[in-house]
């Protein structure tokens, strides 16, 4: 048996303890924080064994976060063949479910930040937390993309004995993750600082495009999506809180869409990102203080975007 996996590279943004008296001021939003890939568990792995394969998406802020000799490492690995870079959005945002054209800049942000890092254009493209809807198709086509991820759904895989499959459109496959579709391989998306190991034999995911005999079509064509944890949209979207924030943010997006400044929309794109939207869930203590002062940032930028 095989084992297909994708690790997901990106940063955390703490929010600063912004309030609505700082609304104008020029205080800092976020802090952010990541793991440096050298401190990772699957980075030990690969430098210890050579057969390991994997699939990899590191955010464009991610990458630029890392210092020069974080970078060589991360090159070496893409080189000799043991880590197959893919392309998403630079932020890993939300920006597929808020605006197009701000999606659309996602991707070719991080697609420049690839090819000016390591000279190479990802086959690839795995969106943030693997969401996956048939109206994305059109627009993966036009950058040029041969497969996507998109997550199982349970009751829609009885007859699907493949996790290969084609989009509504043949020219993007989909990479269907699951650890349970097909007896041969498995795949599966891990967090960058997992700590979990590879016990089968890894392939990337490339590897199951090369043969082209994808025989199901997998559409979808509500949206959906799962993270490395294995948590749905639900998780990031459900409650009201979470819900006023999407509101807000999209309320402010076609703003952002027309705005100049870079800066703006850069804080635009990290406000839209699962981390943020994670500190409103229910389980979280804090959730209403991180309500509080996010909803306080959203109107600053509302502001600063007129």
């Amino acid at each position: 048996m095989h084992q297909c996996s994708t690790y997901c590279f990106t940063l955390s943004h703490a929010p600063t303890d912004y309030s609505f008296f700082d609304i104008g001021s020029e205080k800092a939003y976020l802090k952010s924080t990541s793991l440096h890939f050298s401190k990772t568990s699957i980075s030990r792995v690969l430098a210890r064994k050579k057969s390991i394969k994997i699939s990899c998406y590191f955010a464009g802020d991610y990458l630029k976060s890392l210092p020069a000799d974080e970078i060589k490492s991360i090159k070496k690995y893409v080189s000799n063949g043991q880590i197959e870079l893919l392309a998403g959005t630079y932020h890993h945002s939300f920006t597929c479910l808020l605006s197009k054209k701000l999606f659309q800049e996602e991707i070719e942000n991080h697609l420049q930040l690839i090819n000016e890092l390591f000279e190479i254009r990802p086959k690839g493209f795995y969106n943030t937390i693997s969401i996956f809807s048939d109206d994305l198709v059109p627009m993966l086509i036009k950058h040029k993309f041969l497969y996507s991820y998109a997550p199982a759904l349970e009751w829609y895989m009885r007859g699907i004995d493949q996790i290969s499959v084609n989009s509504i459109d043949p020219k993007l496959k989909l990479l269907i993750l699951s650890p349970s579709i097909d007896s041969k391989t498995m795949a599966r998306q891990f967090p960058g600082e997992s700590e979990e190991s590879i016990q089968l034999k890894s392939i990337q995911a490339q590897d199951l495009f090369k043969k082209g005999k994808e025989k199901h079509t997998y559409a979808l064509p509500n949206v959906t999506g799962r993270d490395a944890s294995n948590r749905d949209l639900n998780f990031y979207l459900g409650n009201s809180l979470q819900k006023q924030v999407f509101k807000t943010l999209n309320s402010i997006s076609p703003r952002i869409e027309k705005h100049k400044n870079k800066i703006l929309k850069q804080h635009f794109l990290q406000l839209s990102t699962p981390h943020i939207f994670s500190l409103l869930h229910e389980d979280k203590a804090s959730k209403l203080q991180h309500y509080s002062i996010i909803m306080s940032m959203l109107s600053d930028l509302e502001l600063k975007s007129e």
